[in-house]
């Protein structure tokens, strides 16, 4: 009997992900994670990925946590990042049925879950920096890695 082909890709989701367009402590780790230990070209995220992490640059900056320049920089590694073809955006509107059974399911937000139900339909592992939700993911029976400092 031949073996299935294993699924390709790792679904991350935007915590993982503003840490690596902000090169924060850590990100090195991250690096390190997606590249060298995972050893895939096809990141995933759902379409909501650009946004949450805007929005998390724009936070940091309005709470004194970033110069106007340093989130600035930030955002344009963000839409480089995007455009140049390293990470692959999906339609979250695919994901929205499945990702609303899982937060009611989980008691968790709607907008993380997006992430665990792209992950779950494309049949792919999924990355987090958040503790609570790998935990979640872990037990709604998707593949998860904590990736830690």
């Amino acid at each position: 009997m031949i073996a299935a082909p294993q699924p390709e890709g790792l679904v991350i989701d935007a915590n993982l992900f503003v840490q690596l367009v902000l090169e924060e402590p850590g990100s090195d780790s991250i690096d390190a994670f997606l590249f060298e230990r995972h050893r895939t070209d096809r990141l995933l995220a759902p379409s909501i990925l650009a946004s949450e992490t805007a929005a998390a640059i724009t936070k940091k900056f309005r709470r004194r946590q970033i110069s106007r320049q340093s989130a600035e920089s930030a955002f344009q590694s963000l839409r480089q990042t995007l455009t140049e073809g390293t990470f692959e955006l999906l339609p979250s509107n695919d994901f929205l049925g499945a990702a609303f059974g899982l937060s009611l399911k989980l008691h968790h937000p709607l907008h993380d879950c997006l992430y665990l139900a792209a992950a779950r339909t494309l049949g792919v592992a999924f990355a987090t920096r958040d503790k609570i939700l790998a935990t979640k993911a872990l037990s709604a029976g998707i593949e998860t890695e904590l990736v830690a400092d």
